[in-house]
């Protein structure tokens, strides 16, 4: 009787808690001591034809789930998914904020020169495409970690998968998880680099514009040591939000990051209406010079423009490894809350860049450079300025998503 037994404890007809001592070296919990427990069972006696299994009243013989009947095991279920869903606390919107802010990066300054070398019609058909592919390799990705079960050391539930990793290491293996953990850590490390420079490229010329006439360090110090500056106080801003333990908790600064992309947007838009989307040219570009009126290119005229529109839109939805972070946060993630999460992410993508894209390439046709912002003048405040600056922003609340 002092064995741990699966299921509810059965106990003979007619017996008392007198016949059963307690446990050897064990001190009765509240609420939960030996002789409560038999007394529980023992004022709820088996029926004749329930017996059967468990042999003569005489014998004390103790089966196992002999009046389960499978209702045990779909206890226990219902306790792991309720105890795996404790430390869920996230939202699909805040889970496709995250999304947003992990997404859009300043790539997004290069999709304008895509319309150039893949055509006006093509080249959102191509993105298109690559937005499909991405929705489709998440859920696939998810579908994947809900097929894969962990158990954490000193935890009694099985989880579903929580990292890409323990995807492949399930697939694949150990030395498989090795690689892509190598790999991804070289893409975020990277894409740190990457947004640090273009942080500065974006953040130096605001700086001049507002401080060049009140602090006498902006005039005097060199172009590097302008930049410098500019990464070190990026530096200090990004280490306080990339501390924290829970992606969701950075719900509220992905939905700032998307407010402030959406200046950038706006600028664009605002931009290449003032120029009638093309058809005349800015006031500080000498139109006898710089030809800018030219017909709108609809089609490819090469393959390589295809080609090199297709290598620049590739990355253009990358978020596969915060995917299953956020699912793993997400409260009740059931088949169609993920799907929400992954379509309406990768579409309210896709109409963003088609956005830009298209009002970019509008506005300066075939002088449209590989970076959006180097046709604009940045001499004097425009509505760009705010929403390069807007685009910094996005950047800077974007770089804890990477770590």
């Amino acid at each position: 009787y002092q064995r741990r037994v699966r299921g509810p404890l059965l106990v003979p007809m007619g017996s008392t808690p007198a016949d059963f001592p307690p446990l050897a070296n064990s001190e009765p919990k509240a609420g939960f001591g030996n002789l409560e427990i038999l007394n529980e069972c023992a004022a709820r006696p088996l029926m004749a034809d329930q017996l059967g299994s468990l042999g003569t009243p005489a014998s004390g013989t103790i089966t196992p789930n002999a009046l389960d009947n499978g209702g045990f095991e779909k206890g226990i279920e219902e306790a792991e998914v309720k105890s795996e869903n404790q430390d869920r606390d996230g939202t699909v919107k805040s889970s496709i904020f995250n999304l947003i802010s992990t997404v859009i990066g300043g790539g997004v300054l290069s999709l304008p020169y895509t319309c150039h070398r893949a055509g006006l019609i093509m080249s959102p058909i191509i993105l298109a495409v690559v937005a499909s592919m991405s929705a489709y390799s998440a859920m696939l990705l998810l579908s994947c970690a809900r097929r894969v079960t962990k158990k954490k050391r000193g935890d009694s539930v099985n989880r579903s998968a929580e990292s890409y990793e323990d995807v492949v290491l399930a697939a694949f293996g150990e030395r498989a998880k090795f690689a892509l953990t190598v790999m991804v850590l070289v893409l975020t490390y990277l894409a740190m680099i990457a947004y640090f420079i273009l942080l500065a490229d974006l953040l130096v010329p605001i700086m001049i514009l507002i401080f060049k006439s009140s602090v006498g360090w902006v005039c005097s110090s060199s172009n590097k040591e302008k930049r410098a500056m500019v990464i070190m106080l990026c530096a200090a801003l990004v280490v306080p939000p990339s501390l924290l333990k829970d992606i969701s908790a950075l719900r509220y600064t992905s939905l700032l990051s998307m407010l402030s992309i959406s200046l950038l947007g706006i600028g664009v838009l605002i931009q290449s209406s003032t120029s009638d989307f093309g058809d005349k040219a800015p006031d500080w570009i000498n139109a006898g010079t710089v030809q800018l009126i030219d017909d709108v290119k609809y089609m490819p005229s090469e393959i390589s423009g295809v080609l090199e529109s297709v290598s620049i839109m590739a990355c253009a939805f990358m978020c596969h490894f915060n995917v299953l972070p956020l699912h793993r946060g997400l409260a009740d993630p059931t088949r169609k809350r993920l799907k929400g999460m992954i379509y309406v992410t990768i579409l309210s993508v896709w109409t963003f860049y088609a956005m830009i894209s298209v009002f970019g390439y509008l506005e300066f046709r075939k002088t449209i450079c590989d970076n959006l912002l180097k046709n604009y003048d940045h001499t004097k405040f425009s509505f760009i300025l705010v929403g390069q600056l807007g685009l910094s922003g996005t950047l800077l609340l974007s770089m804890p998503l990477l770590t």
